[in-house]
């Protein structure tokens, strides 16, 4: 491979060539390579150079795939939250308890860019200033978490699936009306009332 030698080339005389220039420069750098595939058995099929393996491989750091570290997820949404709100005309979002669940039971497949990803989605769509479980994409929705069935959803009325969701919610922050009130974007008042005129409709009913 023309590219793998050239770099090899490099590593080892400490000198490159501008595009278009006649003359070879000196240069004194540290390189850093990273990637997500096994270069040991990428070496043993023949289709990265052994000799530029073992310049690369000086030192070695295995980082694990963000589902094996999911005590870093909080700390990562609230870096890309505090960009998203900086890097542009966006209101500053926090994310709900329920939506964190979801995202601490997700397993990443794409790592932390997904992360970024599902983050800076959310912030765009997010109607309120809290993020909320339907705020997140359904592949992440549909992991277990507090969300609705769509399909199902449809043939009640909006009023029934406020309530579903409502008691969801309570159910997946333990009972924490405090949480739940955040999660759903709404202050505690509006919850209690909520939940005693759930109440008050089942006693009926019952």
């Amino acid at each position: 491979n023309m590219l793998q030698a050239t770099l090899l080339r490099t590593i080892k005389e400490r000198e490159i060539r501008r595009v278009g220039a006649r003359k070879s420069v000196l240069v004194n750098v540290r390189l850093i390579a990273a990637t997500n595939l096994s270069l040991a058995q990428e070496v043993k099929n023949k289709r990265f150079r052994e000799d530029l393996y073992y310049r690369l491989n000086v030192i070695e750091m295995r980082l694990p795939p963000l589902r094996e570290r999911k005590e870093d997820i909080p700390l990562l949404i609230e870096g890309f939250l505090r960009r998203c709100s900086e890097g542009g005309n966006r209101d500053v979002k926090r994310l709900g308890e329920a939506a964190l669940a979801l995202l601490l039971d997700y397993q990443w497949p794409g790592n932390v860019r997904e992360l970024e990803n599902v983050i800076e989605r959310a912030v765009t769509l997010a109607r309120a200033v809290t993020i909320l479980p339907e705020d997140l994409p359904s592949a992440i929705r549909g992991t277990g978490g507090p969300a609705i069935d769509e399909t199902a959803a449809c043939s009640l009325p909006l009023s029934e699936v406020e309530k579903i969701y409502i008691r969801r919610i309570v159910e997946k922050t333990g009972g924490n009306k405090y949480h739940a009130a955040q999660a759903l974007g709404i202050d505690r008042k509006t919850l209690y009332r909520k939940l005693a005129d759930m109440d008050r409709e089942r006693e009926a009913t019952s």
